[in-house]
């Protein structure tokens, strides 16, 4: 047995020194490198801080968070699209405090218009400058020229005109047709434009009104100015026929066998190259105006 013993040591001696001589000291060593030799870390990424937060707290939260509306859809971008539309038609007649203040006066100017015993008022509904070029076809008109021309005639000649001058004359004691320069105010338009009120009649008579103090005044468009000038030239000539044939009966120049021809020659020196200024349609039934 001691000698088993004694072999079993001996071999166990002699294997040791076979690996000593196999693998050399310090021979395929290295150090210690945590990735190789360290311990297995199951954790590869860290942990969520939620699972580490109050679970209550964050539940909370979420259900705050469903109860907000969604956000607002981005609007589409426009393509190329239809068409546009028809532009827009004209605007509504306008209405309010200050155009039934310009109705109210434009009635009262038809109404001065139409009546002659009220043409004196015209002037003062318009602004200075229009007031100035209507005043004289209000206050100088020839009818009671021509009534008395027409008396003298039967009372000194004894003799009835010929009718083509008769009727002239005639015409004459009729008022200027102011009538045709207003219109008739129940069928204007009225359009507000800025601080202004345009007033268009149904054949395109127009009238702009504007805030002079605490009244309004109407302004004359060109059309009419145009219309007011030709009455008062008419107007200006008939007055000068007038006034020089009643001088030619009363100094005798005008007999009762030269009327006829004095008269024409006289009717064709003053009116012949006027032409009176082309009125609004009128309508059925109303009187022809004078001139």
């Amino acid at each position: 047995m001691r000698r088993f013993i004694t072999v079993l040591c001996a071999a166990s001696i002699c294997m040791v020194i076979g690996c000593e001589k196999k693998y050399p000291r310090g021979e395929g060593r290295t150090g210690f490198d945590q990735k190789i030799d360290g311990p297995v870390n199951a954790l590869k990424t860290p942990a969520d801080d939620n699972l580490l937060a109050d679970q209550g707290k964050i539940s909370r939260e979420f259900e705050t968070d469903e109860a907000l509306p969604p956000p607002p859809a981005a609007a589409p971008t426009p393509g190329p699209g239809p068409a546009p539309g028809p532009a827009p038609g004209p605007a509504p007649a306008a209405s309010g405090k200050s155009v039934n203040q310009v109705k109210r006066l434009i009635t009262r100017m038809a109404a001065a218009a139409a009546k002659p015993r009220e043409h004196a008022k015209l002037p003062g509904f318009f602004v200075g400058a229009d007031a100035t070029l209507i005043r004289p076809l209000t206050t100088g008109d020839p009818k009671n020229k021509a009534t008395a021309f027409l008396k003298l005639t039967k009372t000194t000649l004894g003799v009835k005109l010929p009718g083509e001058v008769d009727g002239m004359i005639r015409g004459m004691t009729k008022p200027p047709p102011l009538q045709d320069i207003i219109g008739h105010a129940s069928k204007y338009r009225y359009e507000q434009v800025g601080e202004t009120i345009v007033a268009t009649g149904p054949s395109g008579e127009q009238f702009t009104f504007v805030q002079v103090g605490s009244t309004w005044k109407a302004k004359l468009s060109a059309e009419g100015k145009d219309r007011v000038t030709v009455l008062k030239a008419i107007q200006d000539a008939a007055i000068k026929f007038l006034d020089e044939a009643t001088a030619g009966v009363k100094d005798g120049s005008i007999t009762r066998q030269t009327v006829e021809g004095m008269l024409q020659e006289l009717q064709k020196k003053h009116l012949g190259g006027l032409k009176r200024a082309a009125p609004p349609a009128r309508p059925p039934g109303q009187p022809e105006p004078g001139f």
